[in-house]
């Protein structure tokens, strides 16, 4: 289900998913359909999840950042500056080429590379290093806001106590 049809689910009244107790959270280039009242957060970025860390990977790349390329996950599992360069690299860069001859959806195309077994476990180190990153700070910190406010709804709905859920975890 795509973004948009989601979002027509949150805001239909006669489906009125928020008595379902429900959240979603959609890619940050659908920030205009953020919606906290209607449970509707967005990702970090003003891009798909796929876009935004195809091009945190190229700084890194194009940058030589060494804490990250010396990681030793990356190191033990082969994922150097030259396989990205060969693979994940020459992928990214023949998406636009791809969607234009294969008459494919560009997203579904970065899905696909996004989300391929062989490139899943470097983009979880991306990732990683993406939330560590100082410069990621204020946009992490504005949705881990929206997230809380968001879950303290979902809690209010199932007479859930968030303050209680506070206290009894700082008892443990």
């Amino acid at each position: 289900m795509g973004a948009e049809q989601i979002c027509n689910l949150f805001k239909d009244k006669i489906m009125n998913v928020e008595k379902l107790g429900s959240v979603a959270i959609l890619d940050g280039d659908k920030f205009s359909d953020k919606e906290i009242n209607s449970r509707i957060i967005c990702l970090p970025g003003k891009k798909s999840i796929e876009e935004l860390f195809f091009k945190y990977s190229k700084d890194l790349f194009e940058n030589d950042i060494k804490n990250f390329w010396q990681d030793s996950f990356l190191e033990d599992n082969g994922y150097t500056r030259v396989w990205y360069r060969d693979n994940i690299l020459v992928s990214i860069e023949q998406i636009d080429e791809t969607a234009k001859k294969s008459n494919k959806d560009k997203r579904k195309i970065n899905k696909k590379i996004f989300n391929n077994e062989n490139y899943f476990p470097f983009f979880n180190k991306v990732i990683d290093f993406w939330i560590k990153d100082e410069k990621n700070e204020k946009v992490l910190k504005l949705f881990i806001k929206d997230f809380i406010t968001v879950t303290k709804q979902l809690l209010q709905f199932y007479g859930i106590l968030y303050n209680k859920l506070i206290i009894e975890k700082e008892e443990q």
